[in-house]
């Protein structure tokens, strides 16, 4: 398991009503390490009851919290994940290799 979330996991015993991070765009509260341990075993929790393998996963959600959370869930659980974000059609597109050339 991800030493991550043995720090997180400690963090929950001894102290649950610390703040353990604050996400700037959308809570102006931190999240408790409570807060934070209860919201991220959502995602192993889920895995279980839909007896779902422990294989490499995607995570394709808006920049946002849930995003960090589900990520950590994963961890937890033992996931291999990446943090997918769908594309903003408001942001300019990437150069290509072609243009690189040009």
């Amino acid at each position: 398991m991800s030493e991550l979330i043995n720090v997180y996991r400690r963090q929950n015993k001894h102290r649950p009503d610390a703040p353990a991070f604050t996400f700037i765009s959308s809570r102006a509260e931190p999240y408790t390490y409570r807060e934070l341990f209860e919201r991220t075993d959502e995602t192993p929790n889920a895995w279980s009851r839909l007896n779902l393998p422990r294989v490499p996963i995607g995570i394709l959600l808006q920049r946002q919290e849930d995003q960090v959370l589900h990520y950590l869930g994963a961890l937890a659980a033992g996931i291999v994940s990446a943090i997918l974000t769908p594309p903003n059609p408001k942001l300019k597109p990437p150069i290509t290799p072609r243009q690189w050339r040009e």
